[in-house]
Protein backbone atom coordinates (compact mmCIF):
# COMPACT_ATOMS: atom_id res chain seq x y z
CA UNK A 1 0.00 0.00 0.00
CA UNK A 2 2.94 2.33 0.77
CA UNK A 3 4.70 1.90 -2.18
CA UNK A 4 1.74 2.57 -4.76
CA UNK A 5 0.68 5.50 -2.82
CA UNK A 6 4.29 6.85 -3.07
CA UNK A 7 4.28 5.77 -6.89
CA UNK A 8 0.75 7.72 -6.73
CA UNK A 9 2.55 11.25 -5.33
CA UNK A 10 5.31 10.87 -7.69
CA UNK A 11 3.28 11.00 -10.73
CA UNK A 12 1.04 13.46 -9.28
CA UNK A 13 4.04 15.85 -8.55
CA UNK A 14 5.61 15.32 -12.08
CA UNK A 15 1.72 16.10 -13.85
CA UNK A 16 1.73 19.33 -11.53
CA UNK A 17 5.48 20.36 -12.31
CA UNK A 18 5.11 19.62 -16.31
CA UNK A 19 1.77 21.90 -15.58
CA UNK A 20 2.95 24.97 -14.31
CA UNK A 21 5.74 24.92 -16.17
CA UNK A 22 3.47 24.66 -19.49
CA UNK A 23 1.65 27.88 -18.08
CA UNK A 24 4.18 30.19 -17.91
CA UNK A 25 5.76 29.34 -21.55
CA UNK A 26 2.42 30.26 -22.78
CA UNK A 27 2.47 33.41 -21.59
CA UNK A 28 6.15 34.46 -22.31
CA UNK A 29 5.05 33.46 -26.44
CA UNK A 30 2.78 36.07 -26.92
CA UNK A 31 4.68 38.84 -26.71
CA UNK A 32 7.26 40.11 -29.27
CA UNK A 33 10.22 42.42 -29.45
CA UNK A 34 9.07 44.64 -32.11
CA UNK A 35 11.86 46.94 -31.98
CA UNK A 36 15.53 46.66 -30.43
CA UNK A 37 18.51 49.50 -30.30
CA UNK A 38 21.92 49.92 -28.22
CA UNK A 39 22.38 53.56 -27.94
CA UNK A 40 24.70 55.48 -25.92
CA UNK A 41 23.80 57.85 -23.13
CA UNK A 42 25.37 61.28 -22.70
CA UNK A 43 27.98 59.63 -20.40
CA UNK A 44 28.76 56.74 -22.79
CA UNK A 45 26.83 54.30 -21.20
CA UNK A 46 25.19 51.25 -23.59
CA UNK A 47 20.91 52.25 -23.16
CA UNK A 48 18.73 48.79 -24.66
CA UNK A 49 15.52 50.55 -26.00
CA UNK A 50 12.97 49.22 -28.41
CA UNK A 51 9.37 48.04 -28.12
CA UNK A 52 7.35 45.07 -27.60
CA UNK A 53 4.23 43.67 -27.97
CA UNK A 54 1.36 41.88 -26.10
CA UNK A 55 0.36 39.53 -28.96
CA UNK A 56 -2.01 37.37 -26.69
CA UNK A 57 -5.96 37.35 -25.86
CA UNK A 58 -5.25 38.55 -22.54
CA UNK A 59 -4.32 41.88 -20.46
CA UNK A 60 -0.53 41.21 -18.52
CA UNK A 61 -0.22 42.94 -15.55
CA UNK A 62 3.47 43.22 -15.09
CA UNK A 63 6.68 42.25 -17.67
CA UNK A 64 9.96 41.35 -16.95
CA UNK A 65 12.05 42.93 -19.91
CA UNK A 66 15.74 41.73 -19.63
CA UNK A 67 18.67 42.61 -21.73
CA UNK A 68 21.91 40.58 -22.07
CA UNK A 69 25.20 42.83 -22.99
CA UNK A 70 27.78 40.76 -24.72
CA UNK A 71 31.42 41.65 -24.87
CA UNK A 72 33.75 40.41 -27.84
CA UNK A 73 34.95 37.80 -26.21
CA UNK A 74 31.33 36.31 -25.50
CA UNK A 75 31.14 37.09 -21.89
CA UNK A 76 28.19 38.96 -20.58
CA UNK A 77 29.07 42.20 -19.25
CA UNK A 78 25.93 43.12 -17.62
CA UNK A 79 21.95 42.09 -17.55
CA UNK A 80 19.99 45.32 -17.15
CA UNK A 81 16.01 44.90 -16.58
CA UNK A 82 12.83 46.71 -15.88
CA UNK A 83 9.03 45.83 -15.20
CA UNK A 84 6.84 47.16 -17.28
CA UNK A 85 3.04 46.92 -17.91
CA UNK A 86 0.33 46.93 -17.82
CA UNK A 87 0.05 45.74 -21.44
CA UNK A 88 -3.32 45.30 -23.00
CA UNK A 89 -3.99 42.59 -26.18
CA UNK A 90 -2.48 44.52 -29.32
CA UNK A 91 -0.82 47.04 -27.19
CA UNK A 92 2.97 48.45 -28.39
CA UNK A 93 4.79 49.73 -25.68
CA UNK A 94 8.47 51.62 -25.39
CA UNK A 95 10.81 50.12 -23.16
CA UNK A 96 14.47 51.33 -22.30
CA UNK A 97 16.93 49.42 -20.15
CA UNK A 98 20.25 52.02 -18.19
CA UNK A 99 23.74 49.57 -17.65
CA UNK A 100 26.38 50.91 -16.28
CA UNK A 101 28.50 49.13 -18.92
CA UNK A 102 30.47 51.35 -20.98
CA UNK A 103 28.95 51.63 -24.59
CA UNK A 104 32.23 50.71 -26.99
CA UNK A 105 32.65 47.52 -24.84
CA UNK A 106 29.72 46.04 -25.66
CA UNK A 107 30.01 43.98 -29.26
CA UNK A 108 26.15 41.95 -29.23
CA UNK A 109 23.01 42.09 -27.36
CA UNK A 110 19.98 40.16 -26.76
CA UNK A 111 16.42 41.37 -25.31
CA UNK A 112 14.32 38.28 -23.14
CA UNK A 113 11.16 38.92 -22.23
CA UNK A 114 9.05 37.03 -19.09
CA UNK A 115 5.52 37.55 -17.95
CA UNK A 116 5.68 38.30 -13.76
CA UNK A 117 1.76 37.09 -14.13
Amino acid sequence: MKKWTLILLFIFFIFLLFNVGCLGKEKVKFFKVTEKNLVASPSSKAIVEGKIRNEGKESINTVLIKAQLIEEGGNILEEPYEMVGPIQPGEEIPFKLNSYTDYYRVKKFKVFIDSAD
